[in-house]
Protein backbone atom coordinates (compact mmCIF):
# COMPACT_ATOMS: atom_id res chain seq x y z
CA UNK A 1 0.00 0.00 0.00
CA UNK A 2 1.52 3.03 -0.95
CA UNK A 3 0.57 6.06 1.73
CA UNK A 4 0.70 9.68 -0.04
CA UNK A 5 1.90 11.97 2.39
CA UNK A 6 1.11 16.29 2.31
CA UNK A 7 4.02 18.03 2.07
CA UNK A 8 4.97 18.86 5.49
CA UNK A 9 8.11 21.88 6.47
CA UNK A 10 10.72 20.02 8.49
CA UNK A 11 10.98 21.98 11.56
CA UNK A 12 14.21 21.83 14.00
CA UNK A 13 11.83 19.51 16.24
CA UNK A 14 11.07 17.50 13.57
CA UNK A 15 14.54 16.99 12.70
CA UNK A 16 15.54 16.21 16.16
CA UNK A 17 12.67 13.57 16.58
CA UNK A 18 14.11 12.34 13.07
CA UNK A 19 17.50 12.29 14.34
CA UNK A 20 16.47 10.53 17.65
CA UNK A 21 13.83 7.79 15.68
CA UNK A 22 17.09 7.24 13.33
CA UNK A 23 19.70 6.49 16.18
CA UNK A 24 17.22 4.17 17.41
CA UNK A 25 17.03 1.96 14.53
CA UNK A 26 13.65 2.90 12.84
CA UNK A 27 14.04 3.03 9.08
CA UNK A 28 13.26 5.85 6.94
CA UNK A 29 9.89 4.80 5.92
CA UNK A 30 8.82 4.15 9.52
CA UNK A 31 10.30 7.20 10.57
CA UNK A 32 8.11 9.10 7.21
CA UNK A 33 4.89 7.29 8.35
CA UNK A 34 5.04 8.15 11.99
CA UNK A 35 6.05 12.02 11.34
CA UNK A 36 3.55 12.15 8.82
CA UNK A 37 6.23 13.13 5.84
CA UNK A 38 7.58 10.84 2.90
CA UNK A 39 10.46 8.96 3.76
CA UNK A 40 12.37 10.60 0.80
CA UNK A 41 12.15 13.58 2.93
CA UNK A 42 13.81 11.45 5.83
CA UNK A 43 16.40 10.29 3.98
CA UNK A 44 17.07 14.14 2.42
CA UNK A 45 17.64 15.52 5.91
CA UNK A 46 19.26 12.36 7.36
CA UNK A 47 21.76 11.11 4.80
CA UNK A 48 24.23 13.17 3.73
CA UNK A 49 25.14 11.19 0.10
CA UNK A 50 21.75 11.61 -0.68
CA UNK A 51 21.09 15.26 -0.13
CA UNK A 52 24.07 15.61 -2.09
CA UNK A 53 22.61 13.87 -4.99
CA UNK A 54 19.30 15.59 -4.77
CA UNK A 55 21.34 18.80 -4.93
CA UNK A 56 23.08 17.65 -7.84
CA UNK A 57 20.28 16.69 -9.22
CA UNK A 58 18.33 19.48 -8.67
CA UNK A 59 21.41 21.97 -10.05
CA UNK A 60 21.51 20.21 -13.32
CA UNK A 61 17.80 20.57 -14.61
CA UNK A 62 17.84 23.90 -13.74
CA UNK A 63 21.24 24.82 -16.23
CA UNK A 64 19.87 26.49 -18.95
CA UNK A 65 19.64 24.84 -22.29
CA UNK A 66 21.52 25.93 -25.67
CA UNK A 67 19.64 27.92 -27.97
CA UNK A 68 20.29 26.08 -30.50
CA UNK A 69 19.67 23.10 -29.23
CA UNK A 70 15.77 24.32 -28.08
CA UNK A 71 15.99 25.84 -31.99
CA UNK A 72 16.41 22.16 -33.38
CA UNK A 73 14.10 20.68 -30.69
CA UNK A 74 11.02 23.06 -32.10
CA UNK A 75 11.92 22.48 -35.49
CA UNK A 76 11.79 18.52 -35.52
CA UNK A 77 8.34 19.09 -33.27
CA UNK A 78 7.26 21.86 -35.67
CA UNK A 79 7.69 19.47 -39.10
CA UNK A 80 6.34 16.58 -37.46
CA UNK A 81 3.35 18.62 -36.69
CA UNK A 82 2.60 19.88 -39.83
CA UNK A 83 3.33 16.32 -41.69
CA UNK A 84 0.74 14.83 -39.56
CA UNK A 85 -1.61 17.74 -39.91
CA UNK A 86 -1.26 17.97 -43.53
CA UNK A 87 -1.82 14.24 -43.82
CA UNK A 88 -4.73 14.20 -41.67
CA UNK A 89 -6.11 17.30 -43.48
CA UNK A 90 -6.29 15.75 -47.07
CA UNK A 91 -7.50 12.29 -45.31
CA UNK A 92 -10.46 13.34 -43.08
CA UNK A 93 -13.08 15.82 -44.51
CA UNK A 94 -14.28 15.88 -40.54
CA UNK A 95 -11.37 17.68 -39.78
CA UNK A 96 -10.41 19.91 -42.45
CA UNK A 97 -13.91 21.56 -41.52
CA UNK A 98 -12.75 21.63 -38.43
CA UNK A 99 -9.13 23.14 -39.50
CA UNK A 100 -10.80 25.96 -41.72
CA UNK A 101 -13.15 27.05 -39.05
CA UNK A 102 -10.69 27.52 -36.65
CA UNK A 103 -8.49 29.18 -38.97
CA UNK A 104 -11.31 31.73 -40.27
CA UNK A 105 -11.95 31.98 -36.24
CA UNK A 106 -8.26 33.27 -35.55
CA UNK A 107 -8.25 35.25 -38.51
CA UNK A 108 -11.56 37.51 -37.50
CA UNK A 109 -10.58 37.49 -33.87
CA UNK A 110 -7.28 39.03 -35.13
CA UNK A 111 -9.26 41.53 -37.22
CA UNK A 112 -11.07 42.44 -34.54
CA UNK A 113 -8.05 43.26 -32.00
CA UNK A 114 -6.77 45.11 -34.43
CA UNK A 115 -9.29 47.48 -35.21
CA UNK A 116 -9.45 48.25 -31.93
CA UNK A 117 -6.41 49.05 -31.63
CA UNK A 118 -6.16 51.19 -34.93
CA UNK A 119 -4.52 49.15 -37.07
CA UNK A 120 -4.33 48.16 -40.37
CA UNK A 121 -6.52 44.83 -40.92
CA UNK A 122 -3.71 43.63 -43.37
CA UNK A 123 -0.92 44.13 -41.93
CA UNK A 124 -1.04 44.92 -38.80
CA UNK A 125 0.97 48.71 -39.58
CA UNK A 126 0.21 52.03 -38.14
CA UNK A 127 -3.15 53.52 -40.08
CA UNK A 128 -2.91 57.05 -40.66
CA UNK A 129 -5.99 58.00 -41.89
CA UNK A 130 -8.46 56.39 -39.63
CA UNK A 131 -11.40 56.25 -41.90
CA UNK A 132 -10.05 53.25 -43.64
CA UNK A 133 -8.93 49.76 -42.27
CA UNK A 134 -6.23 49.45 -44.54
CA UNK A 135 -3.04 51.35 -43.97
CA UNK A 136 -1.95 53.30 -46.91
CA UNK A 137 0.47 50.49 -48.00
CA UNK A 138 -1.96 47.66 -48.38
CA UNK A 139 -4.22 50.23 -50.55
CA UNK A 140 -1.76 50.98 -52.61
CA UNK A 141 -0.78 47.40 -53.50
CA UNK A 142 -4.42 46.04 -53.74
CA UNK A 143 -5.06 49.11 -56.07
CA UNK A 144 -1.82 48.23 -58.63
CA UNK A 145 -2.90 44.73 -58.22
CA UNK A 146 -6.03 45.55 -59.87
CA UNK A 147 -4.31 47.39 -62.43
CA UNK A 148 -2.76 44.41 -63.15
CA UNK A 149 -5.91 41.94 -63.64
CA UNK A 150 -7.16 44.62 -66.14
Amino acid sequence: MINHFKYKKVTPEIFNKMKKLREQGWSYRKIGSFLNVSDTIVQYHLNEKRREKALKGAKERNLKIPKEKIKEKNKKHYLYQKKYIMERYHKDLEFRRKFIDAVLKYKRKRKKERIKKGLCVLCGGVREDKRFRWCEECRKKWRERGKKND
